[in-house]
């Protein structure tokens, strides 16, 4: 009987309406990447396929991944989700993104955010994991600017520190225990 309420349970939270759905994506941006350089003719003079991608919008978020090791789009009314799904799919088109780190959205299909996008605007409310998703938000990272000597220097660091740590931890416990 507990399998069955705790399977209700998770259906019960699954179908849940989401208010604002977080999206992580991993990407290489490089610092002299220009988005115009990726765009079809007509979109480079603002007109979309999907309405409410507004290039300025684009080339916006654009210069701030390729600038900053953190976007986010969280909570943002002046931008519209899916000027960034227009962005990530550019990026995905372009081999920027690492697919190694699981997206539900990309999961499927390539052109996962160019169809999300177009799906979306009919009705602004969509299913992302079986949840009813009303707005989505999303969070890029830029590994390039990660990948600096400083930083992953300062990373190494704090990880031998932990591990020497845990290390002098688990010797101390060994000892008691003996």
């Amino acid at each position: 009987m507990a399998d069955l309420d705790e399977g209700r349970e998770r259906n019960i939270r699954s179908n849940a309406r989401v208010k604002n759905y977080i999206i992580a994506e991993f990407v290489a941006v490089p610092p002299d990447f220009k988005i115009e350089s990726h765009l079809h003719l007509r979109e480079n003079f603002g007109i979309f396929e999907i309405k409410d991608v507004h290039l300025k919008q684009v080339g916006i978020i654009s210069d701030v991944v390729k600038n900053s090791a953190v976007f986010a789009s969280m909570n943002n009314a002046q931008l519209d989700p899916k000027c960034c799904m227009f962005f990530l799919y550019i990026l995905n088109e372009l081999g920027l993104i690492l697919s190694k780190v699981d997206n539900p959205i990309r999961r499927h299909n390539q052109d996962t955010y160019l169809e999300f996008a177009k799906r979306w605007e009919d009705d602004q409310l969509t299913f992302v994991r079986g949840q009813e998703v009303m707005r989505i938000s999303f969070l890029i990272v830029n590994i390039v600017h990660l990948l600096s000597e400083e930083v992953v220097g300062q990373a190494t660091k704090a990880i031998q520190n932990v591990q020497k740590y845990q290390m002098e931890v688990n010797k101390a416990k060994q000892f008691n225990l003996d």
